[in-house]
């Protein structure tokens, strides 16, 4: 209820008590209830923006069970995401639409985590070309050869 409530502090300890009772059970016997509480903790801790413990338990319980591993790698690429982790996202997102390629929800942020990549990786890039124009007086040659090499990797010139 607290979740739903957007009262993720003290939804937070309520999954916290939940999990204690699940330490005396073991992980075969761990089926349904208990993957809805690691999930919902996951999700929890992601809106807390704890993102280190939610991808603890969404690795958890992607291993409980495989039956929600769209849902999982798709918050995963979420929390990739917010943490400017581009590179893992798009890994994450690539997972989830292997295994539906028509979730839209996925595809979306497949592409903002692509056309992030490229605008950090473009930010990278402009400073190592200041630097390389500054320090190493490279050849315009060179430098259009990288340039080059941007544009093949991101898909956008300058």
């Amino acid at each position: 209820i607290r979740y739903t409530q957007e009262n993720y502090t003290e939804a937070e300890k309520f999954y916290e008590q939940a999990l204690i009772s699940t330490k005396n059970i073991s992980l075969s016997q761990q089926t349904s209830p208990w993957i809805s509480i690691f999930l919902n903790y996951a999700s929890c801790l992601r809106k807390l923006k704890k993102y280190d413990a939610a991808l603890i338990f969404y690795d958890k319980a992607r291993i409980l069970d495989p039956n929600y591993i769209e849902e999982i790698q798709i918050n995963i690429g979420l929390i990739y995401l917010y943490q400017e982790k581009y590179g893992k996202a798009i890994e994450s997102l690539e997972a989830a639409i292997a295994i539906n390629p028509r979730n839209e929800v996925s595809r979306t942020l497949l592409q903002d985590a692509m056309e992030l990549w490229c605008v950090d990786m473009n930010v990278e890039k402009d400073d190592l070309l200041d630097s390389k124009l500054e320090f190493q007086g490279s050849s315009l040659e060179e430098i259009e050869n990288l340039k080059l090499g941007w544009v093949l990797v991101c898909g956008f010139g300058f």
